[in-house]
């Protein structure tokens, strides 16, 4: 094989190509194809808007999308930047700091309705996470249930709540069911619960086994599971948490 050294002057000399790339089906505005570099602007193609230089957000890109009467799916990418910036300013408020860049990645997630689990150490906020998004969701008018593995935890989560609660004035509808209460409470929740009277459920794994029927019929927009490995244990647990997210048991089987 003959082999040739470059000199410096030849180094010099060199022309870099770059390489590029078109993608098909990738602009978020008309689902058409995208270059490589349109992509890294906003995901919007030249045949949507030919400049983007001058734009600094979502916004401005929506706003010049409707005046050349181009708007067609940018819209729903907006409405989620809009969402997840509310969520975000939600949290801050609510837990006194900003999301670590792990729990803004799960809250998109979250905010997209995507199921999901996490495995992740202890102490990265996974249950702030988790705690902060079902009271997100009670302000607007949804319902959430948060299960743990122990009454101390349940009693933990319902205390955060509490406190993440009054740094907004409000005063979500919530129910805690666990070992540690008397009787008396406990009937006292679990009317509550066949009511419907609550934005929040906070309930043991326990809760599933002995009051299935209880939560025949009620729906979730918001499901949190923490320490989600125990709890996987028992295939049957699947079935009920799918259940109450809204899968029928055609589907489950």
């Amino acid at each position: 094989m003959n082999m040739k050294a470059i000199t410096p002057l030849e180094v010099k000399c060199l022309k870099v190509v770059y390489l590029r790339g078109i993608y098909n089906g990738l602009c978020v505005n008309c689902k058409g194809t995208i270059s490589d570099e349109r992509l890294l602007q906003f995901g919007i193609c030249e045949r949507c808007l030919e400049n983007v230089e001058n734009l600094r957000s979502w916004k401005d890109v929506l706003e010049a999308l409707k005046e050349k009467g181009r708007a067609y799916f940018a819209h729903e990418i907006y409405d989620f930047h809009k969402r997840f910036n509310e969520f975000s300013l939600f949290f801050k408020r609510a837990v006194g700091q900003r999301m670590w860049s792990l729990q803004e990645t799960w809250a998109r997630r979250i905010l997209l309705k995507r199921s999901f689990s996490i495995v992740a150490p202890t102490g990265v906020g996974k249950t702030v996470l988790g705690t902060v998004a079902a009271l997100y969701f009670a302000v607007n008018g949804k319902k959430s249930y948060i299960i743990v593995p122990t009454a101390l935890l349940a009693y933990q989560v319902s205390e955060k709540i509490d406190a993440y609660s009054e740094r907004f004035g409000i005063k979500p509808r919530k129910i805690v069911y666990h070992a540690g209460l008397s009787e008396k409470e406990k009937r006292a929740a679990l009317e509550k619960v066949a009511s419907n009277d609550f934005e929040i459920l906070i309930t043991t794994e326990r809760f599933l086994v002995s009051h299935s029927d209880v939560l025949k019929g009620k729906s979730f927009d918001f499901v949190f599971v923490d320490d989600v490995d125990s709890f996987l244990k028992s295939p049957r647990n699947i079935d009920r948490i799918l259940t109450i997210l809204g899968f029928d048991n055609s589907t489950i089987s």
